[in-house]
């Protein structure tokens, strides 16, 4: 994001699908600086409801506190899909999108996994809180996302594996 903007990166995920479940989100500044981070724990859940859970969560708390102008970023397609999805009707998708438009209807974004590592570790620590349940916010980073976010700021680029596509462009 520009100077100007915030940055909110979401996840979320299970253990099993559905099962035990973790979500969590970072907001950082244009120049990568910590804001804030959040995540939660739930005992029982799907990945797809800890996704839309995470980018609820995240933008209660960019609006709270005036994070605003504000890029979002997920690695999890679904949860794009369902929210421009018109025809989907589902009460936490109908929040985010109510939320969506009070932020100013800010950019929701796919990111590779790779890209989204800080949020990631951060929903991971949901699962091990023992107040399932129940929001955590942290004003400082967490030691455990440090050096993710440092790199980030460096722009540090994370290699991204595919598979041999060797098979597909041979003309044989």
């Amino acid at each position: 994001p520009t100077q100007k903007r915030y940055k909110l990166n979401v996840d979320g995920s299970c253990c099993g699908n559905p099962g035990k479940g973790e979500m969590g989100g970072i907001i950082r500044k244009g120049n990568g600086e910590w804001v804030l981070g959040y995540n939660m724990g739930i005992s029982h859940a799907t990945n797809i409801y800890m996704e839309t859970l995470a980018l609820l969560h995240g933008l209660k708390l960019a609006i709270e506190n005036n994070y605003l102008p504000l890029t979002i970023e997920t690695d999890c397609k679904e949860l794009i899909n369902l929210i421009h999805n018109k025809n989907c009707a589902l009460n936490l998708i109908d929040d985010c999108r109510c939320l969506l438009s009070r932020a100013g209807d800010p950019p929701l974004q796919h990111v590779y996994r790779e890209a989204n590592r800080a949020a990631d570790l951060i929903a991971k620590n949901g699962s091990s809180l023992t107040t399932f349940g129940s929001l955590t916010t942290y004003l400082i980073p967490p030691t455990f996302v440090i050096s993710i976010l440092e790199r980030d700021k460096l722009g540090t680029t994370c290699p991204r594996t595919v598979p041999n596509c060797n098979a597909l462009c041979n003309d044989s």
